[in-house]
């Protein structure tokens, strides 16, 4: 029976890796996490590795997930935007490996028609099928800021039909919700590129390929509910909705937007930090120092001394690596973790904290593309810096 050094509580299973799998860790289980943290820390990894800018480098470096074999790494911004320079329409794309774009099946209003687009034929009809399977079995609508975190919404909109005046209505519910086939929407905000250009749409979000969900994009709630309310109208009887005439996307610039709780994110920073020192230098478990690190993590309580550093020349000169350096000085302990090559760099100093002799120091590099864990001394790791 382990005891959880997060939560304090008993345990015995051991479930969460030294290095998160999402970043190319090697499968290595430590032993003192349990599952209900694990669970709670994986979302903590999503604002991290899936949400910010990390996760389009990730994507970009093809990393992909333990259950996922071969399967792209999924980068999740808040959308994903490209324009026909010649006729400004504007279109919902998705992204995979280094970069590559394509179209996600998308009905959007242009000049008060009505468009169908996307890659494949195979793609429309799927868009086409989780518009029926919506409209049969459905008719809610859920506003994407009003989702909680564990996929909870405290209402929700149920479009109403008089059959009479042969018009759909929307009742607003004052009820909560598990979130699971309503049509999300969401809001491109009027600072944002493509503001004046963006016109209402339904699209098939694949970001997670295992769930994809029928959203709406508008500038506004009320262009957002004119909208269904005149999709729903059009489509009453069965119709033929065409792509849009001459589009030209090639060379097309991308507009990227990005939403994640940066204060999450600093959390599972320091979560890889404790989980890479606690395993690699055990002693280190038992000392009080770790004592406000864990509070942070575990529940965002408190502060702790970190910063974002700067990429070295030298430091960050080894290909295909995250790095992170245990540096002991005589009072304090510094980790300087480097993701990607130095593309990112976070640095925590743990106070009366020593695992080293004085004025030393290690190095674990991780070889994200070989999934290959290495812990480095001081000698080896000034030789493979020198080489």
């Amino acid at each position: 029976m382990n005891t959880c050094k997060y939560c304090n509580d008993p345990y015995d299973k051991d479930s969460e890796h030294v290095f998160p799998k999402g970043l190319g860790g090697e499968d290595v289980y430590v032993d003192f996490v349990c599952s209900d943290c694990n669970g709670k820390f994986s979302n903590l990894e999503g604002e991290l590795f899936q949400k910010s800018f990390l996760g389009l480098e990730r994507s970009i470096q093809e990393i992909e997930g333990y259950k996922k074999k071969g399967k792209p790494s999924p980068f999740k911004p808040s959308f994903l935007l490209t324009q026909d320079p010649t006729n400004k329409t504007v279109y919902e794309i998705g992204q995979h490996g280094k970069m590559i774009t394509y179209l996600l099946p998308q009905l959007f209003v242009f000049n008060n028609e009505f468009y169908l687009d996307a890659e494949s034929d195979d793609a429309k009809e799927k868009l086409n099928t989780a518009y029926k399977s919506w409209r049969l079995k459905s008719l809610r609508l859920v506003e994407s800021v009003d989702i909680k975190e564990g996929g909870l919404a405290n209402n929700y909109f149920q479009v109403k039909y008089d059959k009479d005046s042969t018009r759909y209505d929307l009742e607003t519910i004052k009820e909560q919700i598990k979130v699971k086939n309503e049509i999300r929407i969401d809001y491109l905000a009027d600072n944002r590129s493509l503001y004046e250009f963006l016109t209402p749409r339904l699209f098939l979000d694949e970001r997670d390929p295992r769930s994809p969900r029928l959203r709406v994009r508008s500038q506004n709630q009320k262009q957002a509910f004119d909208f269904i309310l005149q999709l729903l109208k059009y489509t009453e009887k069965g119709v033929e909705i065409f792509p849009f005439p001459d589009k030209d996307l090639k060379n097309t610039i991308t507009y990227v937007g990005q939403n994640f709780d940066v204060r999450k994110f600093e959390r599972a920073l320091v979560k890889i930090g404790l989980n890479s020192l606690m395993h690699y230098f055990p002693k280190s478990k038992e000392s009080k120092a770790l004592t406000p690190l864990f509070n942070f993590v575990n529940g965002g309580i408190g502060s702790i001394q970190a910063k974002v550093g700067e990429k070295s020349a030298l430091l960050d000169s080894i290909p295909n690596t995250h790095n992170i350096f245990f540096q002991q000085s005589e009072d304090h302990l510094q980790l300087r973790i480097s993701l990607f090559n130095g593309q990112f760099v976070f640095i925590i100093v743990i106070p009366d904290l020593s695992v080293l002799p004085k004025n030393s120091f290690n190095r674990l590099s991780i070889d994200y593309k070989n999934r290959i864990n290495k812990l480095d001394g001081q000698i080896e790791t000034a030789k493979s810096l020198i080489k």
